[in-house]
């Protein structure tokens, strides 16, 4: 269906009803988030953003009261200028590639096999966020196209016994994912730091950029073992069981780019006791 264009949906299937049977198949889903975006951000590399420059505020206060009223409102209007005279047209969009390849198997009497493999990549944009600001209630959340490039395989093999008083089946499911975007970065627009310097400078501190993981390379298995057994009186016992493990070692993001301004830049605690 729709080869050659990006919405396109293959399938093959062969086998031997009742016997074997093998699947492949291969499907394109584009998701055209907007035609319509536009951003002052730019990526400089995969998960950076920038501006090509930042907003000078004429009133560098977060913690306003009524008498500010009306130098918040000169600030809304420069704000205003900016995004007219920098927002420009946003490539929006996403794709979905998947291919799967399974095997099933029933020449066995009362004994089934079956394994399969599924492969989906995801690349683009999608809607993203960052925040802007100290802390709430003083924290904002613009809105950043966060790159896409998502990889995952999914491997499932299981066996089943289905006998005349007993019955079971085992199944293990190893999936594989991998993102080459570790991290999104982003300038904060409000920010005007010295040269050198990775804060600027309000009523209190604030970072230059801001920064937050994005989601990171993983493995996961899963065993799963259940059986069941017929009892007498139209009685049936069954049990199950399940094992998993999920192991990723990506390290921790700090929330912003501005440490050399902390008072305090570590844990509070001993560096005796940090071993």
């Amino acid at each position: 269906a729709n080869v050659s264009r990006r919405d396109q949906h293959l399938g093959f299937a062969v086998g031997n009803a009742g016997v074997w049977r093998l699947d492949l198949a291969w499907n394109e889903i584009p998701h055209n988030l907007s035609n319509k975006a536009r951003s002052p951000y730019s990526a400089r590399v995969p998960g950076v953003f920038g501006v090509p420059q930042a907003i000078v505020m004429p009133f560098k206060k977060l913690n306003t009261s009524a008498a500010d009223a009306p130098r918040v409102l000169a600030s809304d209007t420069v704000i205003a200028a900016y995004a007219r005279s920098f927002a420009r047209p946003l490539d929006f969009a996403n794709q979905t590639n998947t291919g799967t390849v399974a095997f099933r198997y029933e020449g066995f009497e009362a004994l089934d096999l079956s394994v399969g493999y599924t492969r989906r990549t995801k690349t683009g944009s999608r809607l993203g966020y960052g925040p802007i600001g100290d802390r709430p209630p003083r924290t904002l959340n613009i809105e950043l196209a966060e790159p896409l490039d998502y990889r995952a395989g999914d491997l499932r093999m299981a066996a089943g016994f289905d006998g005349v008083r007993y019955q079971a089946r085992i199944e293990y499911l190893f999936s594989d994912f991998a993102n080459d975007v570790d991290e999104l970065v982003w300038q904060k627009v409000y920010a005007t730091p010295q040269a050198g310097a990775t804060f600027d400078t309000w009523d209190r501190l604030i970072g230059a950029f801001g920064r937050r993981p994005l989601p990171p390379d993983n493995r996961s298995h899963n065993v799963t073992l259940t059986g069941g057994v017929n009892l007498p009186l139209d009685s049936r016992l069954a049990v199950s069981f399940s094992y998993g493990r999920l192991e990723q070692d990506e390290r921790l993001v700090p929330y912003a780019f501005h440490a050399d301004a902390l008072a305090t830049p570590t844990l509070p605690r001993a560096t005796a006791d940090a071993r």
